[in-house]
């Protein structure tokens, strides 16, 4: 089995939502953890338009055998019409951390 982990980010409008996405998608095994930023300001073109709103970050880790469940459940659940959904592999990770995110099903 590949051990490998991804970061996804996306972002939403309220830390309560962020939180309750968070936990669904930890409760869901689908992210072994999740960060909450404190709130940003993200500059974006929207419907013609430049936008200006406040947001709040969430980074996940995800193993790379729950990427793609990941990835839609996100997608399925975000608030938002087109979300902000971004991933990339992790090149390096400490054997430590690795062997955390992948026994937590064996607890």
């Amino acid at each position: 089995m590949t051990r490998e982990l991804h970061v996804v980010m996306t972002s939403l409008e309220t830390a309560d939502q962020a939180a309750e996405l968070a936990r669904t998608l930890l409760a869901e095994r689908l992210a072994v953890c999740v960060q909450i930023g404190d709130p940003v300001r993200s500059f974006y073109r929207w419907q013609g338009a430049l936008a200006d709103t406040p947001e709040v970050p969430l980074l996940l880790k995800v193993r790379h055998d729950r990427l793609a469940r990941c990835l839609d459940r996100l997608a399925e659940l975000h608030p938002y019409d087109t979300p902000e959904i971004l991933a990339w592999p992790v090149p390096l990770a400490a054997a430590r951390y690795l062997d955390w995110a992948y026994s937590e099903d064996d607890a």
